[in-house]
C-alpha cells in the first residue's frame, strides 16, 4: 500500500466519523425538542409555561363553601334561640276607691214581708237598723205585692236620698215612688211616719 491510500484512508475515517458525531447530535437535539412538545402538551389548561420552558403552575381557588364564604355564621341563624331582651316590669298604681256614705237620717223606714219567709221582714229590719237608719217594726204585705220574687223600694218624695242608701244597702234594687193605697196589712194607717218601704221578696229574705 502506497503512502497515499493511507493518507486518504486515514481522512475517509475520520470524516466518517464527524459525520456520526454530527447525526448523533442532530438525533439527541431533536429528542429533546419533542420531550419538550411533549410536556407542555401534558400541562393543565390553567398552567404557564416560562421562559425557561418548565411549567409554572397556577393555584386554583376552591368554589366558595356556601355556610363559610357567604358571612352567614350558622351557628347564630336560628333565631329562636336567642335571648329576649331584657325588659323592666311596669307597676300600676293602686286603685282607690271611694264609696259614697250612705245617708241614714232625714226619713223613717219600714220593711213589708213580701217573700213568704216566717219572720225575714223583722230580720231585715234588725239589718237596717244596724247599718244606722231609722226603721219601724216590720208589717205584712197586702193584695197584689203580697208575694214578690224580688225586693224593691217604695219612697215618698222628699226622702229619695235614704232611699236610695237602703237601695245600696240592699244591693242596688230598684226604688220607685211609693203608690197610694200602697200594698200593706191594714193599709195607710199602718204606714206610720215612715217615707220609705222596703217590700221584701223572696230574693232577699234572710239574705
Amino acid at each position: 500500500m502506497t503512502q497515499c491510500d493511507v493518507t486518504g484512508g486515514v481522512g475517509q475515517r475520520s470524516a466518517w466519523r464527524f459525520a456520526v458525531v454530527v447525526l448523533a447530535a442532530g438525533l439527541a437535539v431533536l429528542a429533546a425538542g419533542c420531550t419538550s412538545k411533549a410536556t407542555r402538551s401534558a400541562l393543565p389548561t390553567n398552567a404557564a409555561v416560562t421562559a425557561t420552558g418548565e411549567a409554572a403552575i397556577t393555584a386554583v381557588s376552591p368554589p366558595p363553601d356556601s355556610e363559610t364564604d357567604t358571612g352567614v355564621n350558622t351557628e347564630t341563624r336560628d333565631s329562636s334561640t336567642s335571648t329576649p331582651p331584657r325588659t323592666t316590669p311596669t307597676t300600676d298604681p293602686p286603685t282607690t276607691t271611694t264609696t259614697e256614705p250612705l245617708v241614714t237620717a232625714g226619713a223613717t223606714v219600714m220593711v213589708a214581708n213580701a217573700s213568704n219567709v216566717d219572720g225575714a221582714a223583722s230580720r231585715m229590719t234588725d239589718k237596717l237598723r244596724g247599718a244606722g237608719f231609722t226603721c219601724q217594726d216590720a208589717v205584712t204585705a197586702d193584695g197584689i205585692e203580697s208575694d214578690l220574687a224580688t225586693t224593691k223600694v217604695y219612697v215618698k218624695p222628699g226622702s229619695e236620698d235614704v232611699a236610695r242608701s237602703v237601695s245600696r244597702f240592699l244591693g242596688d234594687v230598684p226604688v220607685a215612688y211609693m203608690p197610694t193605697p200602697i200594698s200593706i196589712k191594714g193599709g195607710p194607717i199602718n204606714l206610720g211616719s215612715a217615707t220609705v218601704v222596703v217590700m221584701l221578696g223572696a230574693d232577699k229574705a234572710d239574705k
